[in-house]
């Protein structure tokens, strides 16, 4: 049994790799060990991966998957930094000895200890988006015919960036100004803190000007599982017909009302010993975090990403503010420890900006920023085709991802 104090992250997602690679640089590896744990190979750069579902320009398969073995800088490889390891296992449960001790146990038995553990492992989504968890796999899940599927022959209205509308709105829940509730026909729930109304909006006025038809109040009810687990491609001549008996044409049919779950299955009554952890278990699935971002049950125990239950949108902006304060409280956390002494300060998690970029192709979209919390400013703005497509719609961000995760 090693003497190092054990730093174990489940997540291969952003705030992961943020925090393993800040870690890495800043801890002693006479003294810490540090383990991220992935149940995929390679990470997923999701706006790319949308854009090539629908088109085959742009070399976008290359642009949507990095494998980790750099993460910990270019001169290094196989996942293997100063202190820090990346290793692939599907975590099953989590066990607990103590506040301060325990084990994630992964497929197949093997049990890793940690001392201090962040969960970050994101979302499950649905369709095109269920990945594989091996890179040599997608392929084989990436042979659409994209560019037939939306292409010059297509028709009642169906563009390159047409989807389904997979739920019919039935009435919207307030519950505070930046919190609230979409109910769907027949009840599900989904929650908001940044609704964007997109009928007669800048988005939708940017896809109707390229031919996509927004259908409103009607949905599309019944789909095949295998449509749902991102099994089922291309069906060629296929049609949908909607709960208002309009028959559309649906050879690929892509889900976008966001993701499926939470990834906090291996938590509950997989994990029985873990009492304090599974004690900040809440709504959705989520983790209860206080404003340092430990659990609100086990000060050693860290969430971040999709996974925190805070009163926010759950988007990449807010997941990379996240990671400075799980940082620089961790590197607190362990210095007390290693002198015996209480925690003196933590830092508090401030809400970030709220903000989206849609993108319309590679050369439109719009994009929202929310500056309320800056009282000099306190209104949101909405901007348009140029900035949009300068900061997002052409690139998708993938020069930074590749130089990020050290390719």
């Amino acid at each position: 049994m090693s003497n190092k104090t054990s730093i174990v992250i489940v997540g291969g997602g952003a705030v992961a790799i943020h925090v393993a690679q800040a870690l890495d640089k800043q801890l002693s590896p006479s003294k810490y060990s540090l383990t991220m744990l992935t149940e995929t190979d390679y990470y997923r750069h999701l706006p790319a991966a949308l854009r090539a579902f629908v088109t085959a320009e742009g070399d976008l398969e290359s642009q949507m998957t990095f494998p980790y073995d750099k993460i910990f800088g270019k001169d290094t490889k196989n996942g293997i930094g100063r202190v820090g390891t990346v290793q692939l296992g599907k975590v099953v449960s989590v066990e607990e000895k103590a506040n301060d001790k325990g084990y994630v146990v992964l497929e197949g038995g093997q049990r890793i200890e940690w001392n201090v553990l962040l969960i970050a492992t994101g979302s499950e989504w649905e369709g095109p988006l269920r990945w594989p968890n091996r890179l040599s796999d997608l392929e084989s899940q990436m042979t659409f015919p994209y560019d037939k599927i939306f292409g010059k022959d297509t028709k009642n209205g169906i563009g390159r960036v047409g989807t389904v509308q997979l739920g019919k709105v039935v009435s919207v829940e307030e519950k505070a100004n930046d919190k609230g509730y979409v109910v769907l026909e027949g009840g599900q729930r989904v929650e908001w803190n940044v609704l964007l109304i997109a009928t007669g909006s800048e988005v939708a006025r940017g896809l109707e000007d390229r031919g996509v038809v927004i259908l409103n109040g009607d949905s599309v009810t019944g789909l095949e599982q295998d449509v749902l687990d991102g099994i089922q491609g291309v069906v060629p001549g296929r049609t949908i017909t909607t709960t208002k008996g309009v028959t559309l044409p649906a050879e690929l049919i892509i889900p976008t009302r966001g993701s499926r779950r939470v990834n906090t299955t291996f938590l509950g009554d997989n994990s029985p010993s873990a009492v304090t952890i599974n004690a900040a278990l809440v709504e959705q699935g989520r983790l209860d975090v206080s404003r340092t971002l430990q659990l609100t049950s086990n000060p050693n125990v860290f969430a971040g990403g999709d996974v925190v239950a805070l009163n926010e949108a759950h988007t990449i902006v807010k997941a990379w503010a996240h990671t400075s304060v799980i940082v620089e409280n961790i590197l607190a956390l362990l210095t007390a420890r290693e002198n015996g002494t209480e925690v003196v300060h933590l830092k508090k998690y401030k809400k970030a900006m709220d903000g989206i970029a849609i993108t319309n192709g590679a050369r439109r979209g719009t994009m929202y920023l929310d500056f309320f919390t800056i009282p000099i400013l306190g209104w949101p703005i909405i901007l348009g085709d140029w900035i949009t497509s300068t900061l997002k719609s052409q690139s998708l961000s993938a020069g930074g991802i590749r130089s990020w995760m050290g390719q």
